[in-house]
């Protein structure tokens, strides 16, 4: 009894193995452990696969508010968890296409000097040693404007002033110097908005006595006939345009020229100028056209722009839709160019009034900066040392941000 009472126990220890055993031995072919496959697996069907052309990838959402890290009470950036990614930029951190005809490609404005009424009124006299920084901050060339009309007498002749003529050429040579090219302009003649033609023999004379002084300048010095035209000039600034162009082609044929047309010289305006035969012809010739869209973004809380304060906080998020504000009108200069010989382009001026946002004016800056040298624009910032400024006239520094937006 005690010996069948042993077997029983025997066979009760032994028998989960028995069992294990067993289930084991009826397992399906193929199985194995988890650690350890039985088989090689079979080759990933590859015409299931989505090859990397086809992949779609997100456009990513246009940045939010939450995204830009708030200050903390020590100053610290406090980072946000939720931050949604910078939205993406067609903008290139170099050129794609640089237009090589031209002798300049990235410039500044050296804005609310010269052109006002007299140097100083607003603020700002040229320094000599701006001309080093410039150049050594990256830019190869300066516009340089003039309030030409402040300095010609009223009557015929319509002489110009010693004084500014020995001034200008002072600044001139300052910037040849500093390996800079100049454009020189005529800049803020207002008569030319309400009566242009009671002053076209005025403003030719200023011209042949610009194209006799500086026929002798190096090419990196051009002419740009006219700052703007705006008002009652518009529908007669085109064949004034021309006259002006083949009178200081009389003096200086090789000189490089620019060309512009109405409505402030708007990149939609530029795109519907009819060129003469002439003009077209000429391979010194050059377009501008200034670009500050959207304006209620660039110009809000501008002192001189009316209504300006009801667009203060207006930011600039780079989204798809502003993007394409932007793009779609140089898009437009650029097919006017192509239709017109490929005439060289420049953004004579851009540029946002530091009452914006600092975050949005350098992102709207970088983006139009890219996007006009990827259709081979050059282009002249607007300005150097005042509202728009890109350098502090009394830190004697850039700002760095934004001086990185406009030269990576």
């Amino acid at each position: 009894m005690n010996k069948k009472r042993d077997r029983a126990r025997r066979l009760i220890r032994i028998l989960p193995a028995l069992l294990c055993l067993v289930g084991f031995m009826l397992l399906p072919a193929g199985c194995g452990t988890a650690s350890q496959p039985s088989q090689k697996p079979e080759s990933p069907d590859t015409n299931a696969m989505t090859t990397a052309s086809e992949t779609v990838t997100p456009t990513p959402e246009p940045e939010s508010e939450a995204s830009t890290p708030a200050p903390s009470p020590s100053g610290t950036p406090t980072p946000s968890p939720t931050a949604k990614p910078r939205p993406e930029m067609s903008a290139t951190p170099e050129p794609v296409r640089k237009d090589t005809r031209l002798p300049f490609s990235r410039g500044v404005n050296l804005g609310n000097c010269l052109e006002a009424p007299l140097e100083g009124a607003w603020g700002l006299v040229i320094q000599d040693e701006w001309m080093t920084a410039i150049q050594g901050a990256g830019f190869d060339h300066i516009r340089l404007p003039v309030k030409w009309s402040a300095y010609a007498q009223k009557e015929a002749p319509f002489a110009i002033d010693e004084k500014i003529l020995e001034r200008v050429d002072h600044v001139i040579e300052t910037a040849l110097a500093a390996d800079l090219g100049v454009v020189l302009n005529v800049h803020h003649y207002d008569e030319m908005a309400t009566d242009p033609e009671a002053h076209a023999d005025r403003l030719a004379a200023i011209w042949a006595q610009l194209a006799e002084h500086y026929k002798n300048q190096p090419e990196t010095v051009a002419f740009e006939l006219m700052n703007e035209p705006n008002g009652v000039a518009d529908p007669v600034w085109p064949k004034m345009q021309e006259t002006l162009h083949a009178q200081v082609r009389a003096t200086d044929p090789d000189r490089w020229l620019c060309i512009t047309n109405g409505s402030w010289s708007s990149a939609g305006r530029l795109s519907t100028l009819t060129l003469s035969e002439t003009i077209l012809a000429d391979e010194r010739t050059f377009a501008t056209f200034h670009f500050y869209e959207p304006f209620s973004f660039t110009h809000q809380n501008a002192s001189w722009v009316a209504g300006s304060d009801a667009w203060a906080g207006t930011k600039w998020n780079g989204n798809t839709m502003q993007q394409r504000q932007i793009t779609n009108l140089f898009d437009q200069v650029s097919g006017w160019s192509a239709r017109n010989g490929d005439i060289p382009v420049l953004m004579g001026e851009f540029g946002a009034y530091s009452a914006a946002d600092p975050i949005s004016r350098q992102r709207w800056t970088e983006f139009c900066a890219r996007e006009a040298e990827r259709r081979g624009f050059a282009w002249t910032y607007w300005e150097f040392a005042s509202g728009f400024g890109i350098y502090g006239k009394n830190s004697k520094q850039f700002d760095t941000a934004l001086l990185k937006a406009l030269i990576p």
